[in-house]
């Protein structure tokens, strides 16, 4: 891809993203009302507290309490960050970082796409469908985590083609990022210790090695397996390298890595229970007594408005067909099955485990980190 290229997409993106700020003097939903408020806490000096109580999974105990027990950091620091370049606390402050990366996100895509085809017309396209993102457009310049998931699922897949061990701390790290940016990115740590396992083990080719561990191409299982666990480190590294703070975080206020309400989202019976109090009476138990049938029909239900959503938002509508012909074009690919993995991955995640919070825009959240691969 060309400069000017780059400098066209990233001109159109910041305007466009910019423009549709313009129309949003505040925050428009729960999400990004809780990040610029987290944002202001720090940008005051309060650290991750907040003087506010919106559920109670966590069992609050008193004001001020620790933040983000259910939302996680990223867009928070994010949004902080622009409010202190500024010097203001302003909403349109806290928005300035994700105007920027809503500029970049047509540029990674691009690249993505030409590492693909490696033709600079298509690439243009996919970075000005990219720029076009219909459902997503509005979201990219607001406090929230699309910007983040966006990028760094295109520089994602871009990285998987690295041939280098040193991609394996940067796909570790990308990991731990979008872990920070919401709970469900910890999914990609998952895919990328799978990927690592696969290459590992496949007896045509052993790549994103150093050309110097070439001989272990058809070497015994101990030489091979040795540098399986050397890449499995290495991933791991660059995953705690970047989230390794927040999970001590964590253990330092709750006793544990992860905040304590992810273990009652489980044993939800409808969305409106993610406001019970105390959250102590979401049990495996109440979750049993609802009945099979209840159980089943909301997975159900859920797994129809998480489709619609896949054609629809992630699908873009019109593009949907194309996705598919394009997967099953290059379902050889590496990067393309791993894509379609994690994209299963996710939809059973948020189907059968989340059905409440993935049926309510968990999945369309998610599902970002796999658009610029769409």
């Amino acid at each position: 891809m060309s400069v000017r290229t780059t400098i066209l997409l990233a001109a159109l993106g910041f305007c466009l993203s910019y423009s549709i700020a313009q129309f949003q003097a505040f925050p428009g939903y729960l999400d990004s009302d809780y990040y610029f408020a987290g944002g202001i806490q720090l940008v005051h000096g309060r650290g991750f507290t907040e003087p506010y109580i919106w559920n109670y999974l966590d069992d609050p105990v008193g004001l001020p309490q620790p933040s983000h027990s259910y939302w996680m950091p990223l867009s928070s620091i994010l949004a902080a960050a622009g409010m202190w370049l500024l010097r203001s606390n302003t909403y349109a402050a806290a928005r300035l970082p994700f105007i920027v990366m809503a500029s970049i996100v047509p540029i990674v895509t691009a690249a993505l796409a030409y590492s693909f085809s490696h033709r600079r017309d298509l690439a243009l396209v996919s970075g000005l469908l990219a720029l076009f993102s219909i459902f997503y457009a509005p979201f990219l310049s607001v406090p929230d985590n699309y910007d983040v998931f966006l990028i760094l699922g295109g520089l994602y897949f871009l990285a998987l083609t690295w041939h280098k061990r040193a991609a394996y701390v940067a796909l570790g790290a990308m990991s731990g990022l979008l872990t920070l940016a919401r709970t469900d990115g910890s999914l990609w740590l998952f895919v990328l210790l799978a990927v690592i396992a696969c290459r590992a083990f496949r007896t045509n080719a052993f790549p994103a090695i150093d050309a110097s561990d070439a001989v272990l191409k058809g070497t015994p299982t101990i030489v091979r397996g040795r540098a399986l666990a050397a890449n499995l480190l290495l991933a791991l590294g660059g995953f705690i390298l970047i989230a390794g703070a927040w999970f001590w975080r964590n253990y330092s206020v709750y006793g544990t890595p992860l905040a304590p309400g992810a273990g009652h989202l489980l044993w939800l019976s409808t969305y409106d229970e993610t406001f019970v109090y105390p959250a102590s009476q979401l049990t495996v138990s109440t979750w049993l007594a609802q009945g099979w049938g209840a159980i089943i029909s909301a997975r159900l239900a859920a797994l129809r408005w998480n489709l619609l959503n896949a054609v629809a938002a992630q699908g873009g509508i019109f593009l949907a067909p194309f996705i598919l012909v394009g997967l099953w074009a290059r379902r050889r690919e590496e990067r393309v099955q791993v894509g379609a993995t994690a994209w299963l991955a996710l939809l059973a995640v948020m189907t059968a485990v989340f059905p409440f919070a993935g049926a309510r825009g968990g999945f369309f959240h998610a599902g970002a980190a796999l658009q610029p691969l769409w």
